[in-house]
């Protein structure tokens, strides 16, 4: 059953499994508040829906102020974490003050479970949050995808892999474009050999050690087309963090897809209100931009 929070833009927070008590307005923002000196965001409305046999499989579905808006949804990353990583504080809101529907998915699964079964739950999660979106009146034929980290793999493949949204029963024409934060894995192989050796061991419970799966789990290697119209890649400051999306930029304009590199800032590490989507983030317009010229103004 979708219970209904007016939570503070932290909407996969609640898809990850926190306690109520943190989603509480201001709860979570209060324990991170001690910590840094931050603006909260604006309150959203928007509720969560489990779906499928995970222990935590969800879809957080924030409906946009008007119908007819187009949907972006989130798609989150291989761990299931306790509390949501910084740079989606301010994206929710933001995205409902720009006047989109915003759904974010998470699979549920717990850590080390096999790639398949992520998948499973996924494109569960897909079918689950365009449902949802129709039902409160969001436009699904303009579709953005949105990915974070490893995220943003998963984000990419779905962006380039039509097999995905088959499999959901939803239309690839939909995919107007992605925007891939910090990601990585965009080439498998090459992107567990930048991580570190706990990392790397970590990812291996989940992708295992075939090269040929890394091959079909790497958008970078299912760039025949279709394709999403646009990719844009959110680039950190940080040299290390930002060669898998430089290198995977790259590789779309080798194969003709358009590829649009955004500078964000040095890290996540920093001050909050310099994030993605938070009023003084600089780059926020520049994406956005981007995003409606995508989906049609």
């Amino acid at each position: 059953m979708s219970k209904l929070w007016w939570a503070s833009a932290i909407g996969l927070t609640l898809c990850a499994g926190s306690d109520a008590s943190a989603l509480q307005p201001g709860g979570w923002s209060n324990q991170l508040g001690s910590q840094l000196d931050w603006k909260h965001p604006p309150s959203v409305p928007g509720y969560a829906t489990p779906f499928g046999d995970a222990p935590r499989g969800s879809v957080w579905m924030q409906p946009a102020r008007r119908k007819g808006a187009p949907l972006v949804l989130w798609i989150g990353g291989y761990a299931v974490s306790q509390k949501s990583s910084l740079s989606e504080i301010w994206m929710p809101s933001r995205f409902f003050e720009e006047g989109y529907a915003y759904g974010a998915i998470s699979h549920g699964q717990p850590p080390g479970t096999d790639f398949a079964r992520i998948r499973a739950s996924l494109i569960e999660g897909l079918r689950t949050a365009v449902k949802l979106a129709e039902k409160e009146g969001a436009d699904t034929r303009r579709l953005i995808l949105i990915g974070d980290e490893d995220g943003a793999q998963l984000a990419a493949l779905i962006a380039t892999d039509p097999s995905w949204l088959a499999e959901a029963g939803i239309d690839f024409g939909r995919v107007k474009a992605a925007l891939l934060f910090e990601g990585r894995l965009f080439d498998v192989a090459s992107g567990l050999g930048r991580q570190s050796a706990q990392n790397a061991a970590s990812l291996k419970r989940t992708l295992g050690e075939d090269p040929a799966l890394y091959a079909r789990l790497s958008p970078a290697a299912q760039l025949t087309p279709p394709n999403a119209p646009l990719f844009i890649l959110a680039v950190p400051r940080d040299r290390e963090t930002a060669a898998e999306s430089e290198d995977f930029a790259r590789t779309l304009a080798a194969a003709g897809v358009a590829a649009r590199t955004v500078t964000m800032p040095k890290s996540r590490g920093e001050a909050l209100t310099t994030l993605p989507g938070a009023p003084a983030h600089r780059e926020t317009k520049q994406v956005m931009t981007l995003l409606a010229g995508a989906v049609g103004g």
